[in-house]
């Protein structure tokens, strides 16, 4: 029973967990160069939620600085563009994370468990 046990949690854990979490971008959703992130995020509020629930919201500005809350913990620091990826760096931590836009959203890749959040233009 132990072993049966040992084996859900080892392995099947970790694919019904893989399935709720989305780790792909959507086919449509594009790499925007800089700038044109820059014109089309600076001065809006993006929302979206996290797997487990929890809000997270990303603002950004003109002059590489952003802010963010992921319901639990807000933050604040300076971005910037590393190819396709953008880089924070805060009070918290720092990396550079993929991330994709379409429309009025961002599609953004989390280093820590490759989850794709969606943030859409509140």
């Amino acid at each position: 029973m132990r072993r049966l046990l040992t084996a859900l949690i080892f392995f099947v854990a970790p694919a019904a967990f893989a399935q709720l979490v989305p780790v792909n971008f959507p086919d449509d959703a594009v790499p925007a160069a800089p700038a044109e992130f820059v014109a089309n995020a600076v001065g809006k509020t993006y929302v979206g939620k996290l797997h487990d629930g929890r809000e997270w919201t990303m603002q950004f500005d003109d002059k590489g600085r952003f802010s963010w809350s992921n319901g639990t913990t807000p933050d604040s620091g300076n971005y910037r563009f590393e190819g396709t990826k953008i880089c924070t760096d805060t009070q918290i931590n720092g990396t550079c994370n993929e991330f994709r836009v379409r429309g009025n959203q961002i599609f953004y890749k989390r280093v820590r468990n490759n989850e794709v959040v969606t943030l859409t233009e509140k």
